[in-house]
């Protein structure tokens, strides 16, 4: 919200603040804030109309995609629902823990930023295929 009252100090028309309930989640500013901006009825609405879960089906190149079952901002069960895993072409992987972008280790070695590991090791087995 302090970033959305400075944008507001520079274009006030744009980012209006007058009569705004308090927003204290991700999905509050989105019912609030993002989906009224880009004309969305709400955030349900939003996440329906532009998440991947519309396109996940079509992917056709190899894809790595990590995330967290603990991840405070992306549910888990929205994966789930979109049938990532079912899509060949994507490589899915789904950490109990993590948290959104959380993957760091407290061992040294490879294993310290373990979601670079994870991308260097998608790559190397791309490139002998």
């Amino acid at each position: 919200m302090a970033r959305y009252a400075r944008k507001h100090k520079m274009l006030p028309q744009r980012y209006p603040i007058a009569g705004l309930p308090p927003v204290r989640t991700v999905r509050q500013f989105d019912d609030v804030i993002t989906a009224p901006h880009f004309g969305y009825r709400d955030a349900q609405d939003y996440y329906d109309h532009v998440g991947a879960k519309r396109v996940a089906a079509q992917i056709r190149v190899p894809t790595l995609m990590l995330t967290a079952q603990d991840d405070p901002f992306v549910p888990y069960a929205s994966f789930v629902a979109a049938k990532i895993s079912a899509n060949p072409a994507i490589q899915f992987v789904a950490t109990q823990n993590g948290g959104h972008c959380g993957f760091i280790s407290n061992q040294a070695g490879p294993e310290r930023f373990w979601a670079e590991q994870r991308i260097l090791d998608f790559c190397a087995a791309l490139s002998v295929l």
